[in-house]
């Protein structure tokens, strides 16, 4: 066990002076110096003395750092940090899942409502000054819907598909009770009848060997032609060519993809051209939003009471199951 060194040491996003005055005020309550560094310039020997590090660090950094004790990143999915090797016995391990769940359904819902009411047409149209109809839209009203993947992300969206009138149908990894805003509860092993005449399917998954490719060509191949596909978790849940495919012959009705396979998408990708489809570059979640911020923040404060107070620490990371 290494000893106690009460530095602080923040690397996120520039934050409010509200946010960082709260930090400082809550470090220095628990007897620590807190430093907030130029965002992504630093080197691991700047930090060198680190025992507590919040926000993002390169995962190299991690087994240079003889003091750490304890790593609170600032996001939900830390794929990135789960190399074999990374962290020494005894460095504890958060994120921030429950941070951005409001963020990303939003975000969900946005583009769902964009592609059912033909909005992409209609922003073509309004560039062309043309006064035309794009034809028949849709609702979400009376739509059925399946949520693949009931953490924060996947319960924040199938609350608010619900409020709007839609059937839900929630896919999780193990049994439990129904809650109320899912209609159908499926575990994935059984994920198949989920995916049967649905309107809507949205992937809110982390990346773990048991979800990369589970939207597989089958299963693309097998969703009516007039299911949107929305992924928000990770780019390898589904297969990319068998969307492309099923996309350009128009046998699913469109697609929102927050995130892709290869980051940045590189611009010869099909997906680019492909017809009904909104792309953007992972930012469902940005921390541009002042209220992501201080939900990380609030999650950081929180754990820092209790790791203070030798507590034990919420939204611990299970490197087995890798979230």
């Amino acid at each position: 066990m290494t000893d106690k060194t009460r530095k602080i040491y923040v690397n996120m996003t520039p934050l409010e002076g509200e946010l960082q005055q709260q930090i400082k005020t809550a470090a220095t309550e628990y007897g620590y110096t807190v430093t907030f560094l130029q965002e992504n310039n630093f080197r691991a020997i700047d930090i060198a003395d680190c025992e507590i590090f919040f926000g993002l660090i390169p995962p190299e950094y991690l087994p240079q750092l003889p003091y750490l004790r304890w790593f609170q990143c600032s996001f939900a999915g830390v794929n990135r940090y789960l190399a074999p090797g990374l962290f020494r016995p005894g460095i504890q391990f958060t994120n921030a899942s429950g941070a951005y769940g409001i963020s990303i359904a939003e975000y969900v819902i946005c583009g769902i409502l964009m592609l059912m009411r033909k909005m992409p047409q209609y922003l073509d149209n309004q560039a062309k000054k043309l006064w035309q109809s794009a034809g028949e839209i849709r609702s979400i009203y009376g739509s059925k819907a399946t949520v693949v993947g009931l953490g924060d992300l996947g319960q924040n969206i199938a609350l608010r598909l619900k409020a709007l009138g839609c059937f839900v149908q929630g896919v999780k990894r193990s049994k439990t009770d129904c809650p109320d805003y899912i209609d159908k509860l499926f575990t994935t092993e059984k994920i198949d009848q989920a995916l049967t005449d649905i309107d809507i399917l949205v992937l809110a998954l982390p990346e773990t060997a048991e979800t990369i490719n589970i939207l597989n060509p089958k299963r693309i191949a097998s969703l009516s032609p007039k299911t949107i596909v929305v992924n928000v978790g990770r780019g390898s849940a589904l297969d990319e060519s068998a969307l492309i495919q099923q996309l350009k012959i128009g046998k699913l009705s469109g697609a929102v993809l927050d995130v892709t396979a290869a980051e940045p998408l590189p611009q010869d990708s099909s997906l680019w051209s492909c017809p009904n489809i909104i792309i953007t570059p992972h930012t469902s979640g940005d921390e541009s939003l002042p209220l992501n911020n201080k939900l990380v923040v609030d999650i950081f404060l929180e754990n820092l009471a209790n790791y203070a107070q030798d507590k034990p620490l919420h939204h611990v990371v299970d490197l087995t199951r890798q979230y």
